[in-house]
């Protein structure tokens, strides 16, 4: 799903429709604390620049979907803290650097396809939070593609071009002296106007105008005549779908130069400026499919001058030699999305490294020029593909950590409850899907058990105190293992592990003895069980097992007849995918009923057992779109659902007395887990796959105090 979701908005960067956008927000009363991430979801554009001036490059980087501007700061070969410019540009399609206010330092302008506005953040210590402040240069500019300064009238003001990629407008934005802009319209010729390039392009001391417009396939300049009025100029209208402009200044060219990535003609070009506003075309590449981003510069320290351009289409990244013996050489192909391209060197005294993005993997990247995907990641300091979160103290310091897997990185962490800082317990656990915690060997620390579907295993770390831990494999033959619980089934005082594995279609459960542990097989003809838990649902005195079957599209019902011995029946059948099950109090003391989320029909059951063993359907909602997964806390009688492809937290108050719905947290893509812990009298914790970070969901005292 989460590819799907991506997909969309890489093909809004490509056609300009609209722009989808994440800001998780919870319903009055609560607040959402960040215990850990979240990555930068969608990153259209990083740029180098010397943000904090200490001599070294730092990366800044925007994103669409967060609608974040974040710079990583340079500490020194390669590793770079994260820190916050804005959270505040919804829907930033492109970044670019300026110095709007001409005050030596450097700020930002941002055309925003959600807001339809050109947004500048300009660098003020004293505004809060993030030292930058916020200006609105024009607004209603429907669907803005590129912004780009320059003094146009020469009046020692920076002023702003911008166009509209839906009206077919390029715009002028002159400051006016009174730190607002004033905006007229240049052309309205161009049709879908794609990228700007600022420069004095025939060396007149006035700054011109380059305009790639993708609908009429042509590339007009723009020349300034000094007095805010231009003449138009047509380079060419034979560029079959242009989409990207970038300076290529060639080695002792009097004009200045630029390339060109042609789209859908497949083709890179390179114009030389003969002056007189006339140019010739250069081909670097005419077989590169989907050529998007290009960048010029000095890759390999030879004087001359290469070139990069991204394929869009093929998802890799190529350098050229411009001049001098035509080269063409894979630079970058493992990694999905990438947008844009910038150059720096970014370590005194080394060599310059390509800068690009991961659009779907939410990473900025370095690559080393003249090398086959030899890269570096800027900053991943996050957990990439969060499966599963659960609240218990590991260190035994009286406060509550949480302990997560993250499907992507393969990792196990547990995180402080005092301050957040995090720990890997394990990594390269291949797929790690699942966990549950318990003291498993009964030495009084809480142990973990981990799920990694690719590896097929379960993994035991044990945990050695003060949150210490070694692991071991617990079960390695368990075919795409997805799910995990902990529960005593053959009542002997020790707490066992049971399991599924989707490909083999079992459940097996693990028992640990003082000889060592002991695997079971409870049954493995069911098709692709899902999720297990386990409870007294019967109240005979033993433990139970509910099983959804993903593909056979059923939900078991095992049955312990006494020392983990099972008879399997089937409580619900015909359903679209079920996904996860909880058990949750009857109105029997004795009886336990199920929840079921079934991700397929768009639906969440209720099991009610009338009598015992004999179960009743009961729909709680059909509103929610592919429901996930469920919890259920006794104490405040909460019951969350979590809803991934529209990102919501659902909560039915008063469980189950009440079946009502509400909206907890919104936009919280990809959301993978929740943990109830009682809304009422703590925290409820979430996870989210695509946003790659890890949510506390807390009451808002000051809400509560004033208003309740």
């Amino acid at each position: 799903m989460k590819k799907n979701f991506q997909l969309k908005v890489l093909f809004i960067l490509l056609t300009l429709n609209t722009a989808a956008v994440f800001a998780q927000t919870a319903i009055d009363g609560l607040v959402v604390e960040n215990i850990h991430g979240p990555s930068q979801i969608g990153i259209v554009g990083s740029v180098s620049v010397d943000i904090n001036q200490d001599g070294l490059m730092d990366v800044v980087s925007a994103s669409i979907n967060d609608g974040h501007l974040r710079a990583y700061i340079n500490q020194g070969n390669l590793e770079f803290d994260q820190q916050f410019i804005s959270k505040d540009v919804l829907g930033a399609f492109r970044l670019n650097t300026a110095d709007i206010n001409s005050d030596g330092k450097i700020d930002f302008l941002i055309p925003s396809i959600e807001t339809q506005e050109i947004i500048a953040l300009i660098a003020d210590s004293d505004s809060e939070p993030y030292g930058y402040r916020k200006q609105i240069i024009a607004e209603k500019v429907l669907l803005p593609t590129d912004a780009q300064a320059g003094d146009f009238n020469n009046d020692g003001l920076t002023d702003v071009v911008s166009i509209s990629f839906e009206e077919n407008l390029l715009l002028l934005h002159l400051q006016n002296g009174q730190n607002g802009f004033d905006t007229t319209i240049l052309s309205d010729v161009p049709m879908s106007p794609r990228k700007l390039l600022v420069n004095d392009f025939n060396d007149d001391q006035q700054h011109d105008i380059l305009l790639a417009s993708s609908g009429d396939n042509s590339l007009r300049l723009f020349s300034n005549n000094a007095d805010t009025t231009f003449n138009e100029v047509m380079i060419s209208d034979q560029l079959t779908g242009i989409r990207y402009l970038a300076q290529c200044d060639l080695q002792n060219a009097k004009l200045p130069a630029f390339a060109a990535g042609v789209t859908d003609d497949n083709s890179v070009i390179v114009f030389n400026n003969l002056g007189n506003n006339q140019f010739s075309q250069q081909v670097i590449d005419e077989a590169l499919p989907g050529a998007d981003a290009v960048y010029c510069a000095d890759f390999d320290g030879d004087t001359g001058l290469e070139l990069a351009s991204i394929s869009r289409l093929e998802g890799r990244i190529y350098t050229y030699e411009i001049q001098g013996p035509s080269t063409k050489q894979l630079l970058a192909s493992s990694r999905d999305g990438y947008v844009s391209l910038d150059s720096a060197v970014f370590e005194n005294g080394a060599r310059p490294l390509i800068l690009t993005q991961a659009f779907f993997e939410n990473r900025n990247l370095f690559y080393v020029p003249e090398q086959d995907n030899q890269e570096a990641v800027v900053w991943q300091d996050f957990p990439d593909g969060v499966s599963k979160v659960v609240s218990a103290d590991i260190n035994q310091d009286g406060v509550t950590d949480v302990v997560a897997t993250s499907f992507r990185d393969d990792r196990v962490q547990w995180y402080d409850g005092t301050n957040n800082q995090h720990q890997v317990i394990a990594e390269n656990i291949d797929g790690a899907a699942d966990l549950v915690v318990a003291d498993f060997n009964q030495d009084g620390w809480l142990d973990v058990v981990s799920v990694a579907s690719f590896d097929n295993r379960f993994y035991w770390h044990e945990n050695l105190g003060a949150g210490q831990f070694q692991t071991q494999v617990l079960y390695d033959n368990a075919l795409f293992a997805n799910s995990v619980a902990a529960a005593d089934l053959n009542n002997d005082g020790k707490i066992d592990v049971i399991g599924t594995s989707a490909t083999d279609d079992s459940v097996r459960w693990f028992e640990f003895t003082e000889s060592g542990i002991v695997d079971h097989l409870i049954i493995d003809t069911n098709d692709a069980p899902n999720d297990v838990t386990a409870g007294d649902v019967d109240g005979d005195g033993d433990l139970d097992l509910v099983v959804p079957n993903f593909f056979s599209n059923d939900i078991s019902y095992l049955i312990n007849n006494g020392d983990a011995v099972f008879t399997n029946e089937f409580i619900a059948e015909g359903r679209g995918r079920p996904f996860a099950v909880l058990l949750y109090p009857s109105d029997d003391p004795n009886l336990l009923n199920v929840a079921a989320t079934l991700s397929g029909d768009g639906e969440v059951i209720l099991l009610e057992q009338e009598q015992v063993n004999q179960f009743q359907e009961v729909l709680l909602t059909s509103e929610v779109i592919n429901p996930r997964k469920l919890d259920y806390d006794s104490l405040s009688k909460d019951l969350f659902i979590t809803s991934p492809n529209d990102g919501n937290i659902l909560r039915v108050n008063n469980f189950p007395q009440s079946l009502k719905t509400e909206m907890v947290v919104n936009d919280y893509l990809g959301v993978s887990d929740v943990g109830a812990t009682a809304l009422n009298s703590g925290v409820v914790l979430s996870g989210s796959f695509d946003v790659n970070s890890i949510i506390r969901i807390k009451s808002d005292l000051i809400y509560k105090n004033s208003f309740e």
